[in-house]
């Protein structure tokens, strides 16, 4: 599960910007690491060593044969060196450390075979070998040279760190019009095309979201004219069809009157549902609410239908579970979906299984059929009016497509919702999200 998350993330414009900025600042960090580097090399490299043989020379000139002790201190002082004598007769230093001279490195220079240059840990000296005697310079405060190029060096990756926070933090900002505009998608995705994406920038992504604003916009407004168009359409044949009634009626009885009147039932069934779906999706739905109890409500409906093969099989059912609804809208939908359920059971013999369950704040219903299925592709759009899936569910066995969709609108009236699992040749299986509502809650309205 977590692979595919890690694999988005790495493909965002987010990780590509981000990880932009970190391959930058770590070439940046290596070229000024590499430059340091080689100003430090080049100050300890051959023309430093010439002048400091040149000067180291002029040193034991300055202290004299035999040199001089208090000689060398005063250099020492003025000079910030420290100088060691090792001669047949007497020694001395002017270090306040001991070097230990047989672990220490030491290299010769090709061009002066009598001057070694040495190195013991933070130590950097220079060997001079005259007259039998070894004459020692070290230059004093290497060691705060070398510190302070390690403080330099820690700075510099404070320093990226904080360039980095800051970069994440920037990036972030940039984009955060894309995930308004992300979260939007999803919005709408789900039906919620009143949601509007905020525009806080006057930029490409700024015209990106009133782009999509408007898009929004003109959906609803197309939306709303079929939808206003469906019901127009349906209060003008309310009349045509009372008066093909009457007619009907007054005239004598045939076949042919008889399938008249069952096709004008059917259409006035059908204009009924339309307007009742219209009237729900209204702020004033007209739903009288009502404690009912779904144990009870279940076994009236299982008993009803229960005549129609492969028969229905009612378990897990608790003592009560109470919830807040209308009692005459909730039997349409749970008659509807169990019904559909029976009609596409086929001849598997296995009956369709009702069941309750409770997953806070819902309470639900679980409908169970080994029918036909329905296509994984055909699954979003079946709440969709007069839709049909394949000739299977054609008018003459599955109606003209608005049962599911008026179960899904007085669901939602009632603050739930509904959702389908299917495969093909292996079953369906519905579910009904209501909210639990405790015996001693007050009615709300």
């Amino acid at each position: 599960m977590r692979i595919p998350w890690i694999k988005r993330s790495l493909g965002s414009i987010f990780s590509k910007l981000l990880m932009v900025m970190i391959v930058t600042a770590f070439i940046v960090s290596i070229l000024v690491i590499l430059f340091v580097g080689r100003i430090f090399r080049e100050l300890s490299g051959e023309s430093f060593h010439k002048n400091a043989i040149q000067y180291a020379e002029y040193l034991i000139t300055d202290l004299g044969n035999p040199p001089d002790y208090l000689r060398a201190l005063e250099i020492s002082r003025r000079a910030s060196l420290y100088i060691q004598y090792i001669g047949s007769e007497n020694s001395w230093s002017t270090s306040p450390v001991e070097i230990p001279l047989d672990r220490a490195r030491m290299s010769t220079s090709g061009t002066y075979p009598h001057i070694r240059f040495g190195k013991y840990r933070k130590h950097h000296f220079i060997e001079f070998t005259r007259d039998g005697a070894k004459y020692f310079f070290e230059l004093a405060g290497v060691e705060r040279q070398e510190s302070l190029f390690k403080k330099l060096t820690i700075t510099l990756l404070i320093s990226l760190v904080i360039v980095f926070i800051g970069g994440y933090a920037a990036v972030r900002w940039v984009l955060k019009p894309i995930n308004d505009l992300a979260d939007g998608v999803r919005r709408v995705g789900t039906g919620q095309l009143n949601f509007q994406v905020r525009i806080n920038s006057r930029d490409e992504l700024g015209e990106l979201a009133a782009a999509f604003n408007d898009m929004t916009r003109l959906i609803r407004e197309m939306l709303h004219a079929k939808e206003r168009l469906l019901l127009d359409v349906s209060h003008e044949l309310r009349s045509p069809i009372t008066r093909m009634k009457v007619s009907l009626a007054m005239m004598p009885d045939s076949a042919i009157t008889r399938s008249i009147t069952e096709d004008v039932a059917e259409m006035e069934v059908m204009v009924t549902e339309i307007l009742e779906s219209a009237r729900l999706k209204s702020p004033g739905n007209g739903l009288k609410l009502r404690k009912v109890d779904l144990c009870k409500l279940i076994p009236v409906v299982g008993k009803e239908l229960s005549g129609r093969k492969p028969g229905i099989r009612v378990s897990d059912l608790p003592d009560e579970q109470w919830v807040l609804a209308d009692e005459a809208k909730l039997k349409i939908v749970l008659k509807n979906i169990v019904g559909n359920a029976l009609k596409y059971a086929g001849n598997t013999g296995q009956p369709v299984e009702i069941s309750l369950t409770t997953l806070s704040p819902y309470v639900i219903i679980r409908i169970v059929d080994t029918g036909i299925g329905i296509n994984k592709q055909d699954i979003p759009y079946v709440f969709e009016p007069f839709y049909r899936t394949d000739t299977s569910r054609s008018r003459h066995t599955g109606g003209y497509g608005l049962g599911l969709s008026i179960c899904k609108t007085i669901v939602e009236a009632h603050g739930g919702k509904i959702e389908i699992d299917s495969d093909i040749e292996i079953g369906t299986t519905v579910r009904i999200y209501l909210k639990e509502t405790a015996i001693g809650d007050p009615l709300e309205k």
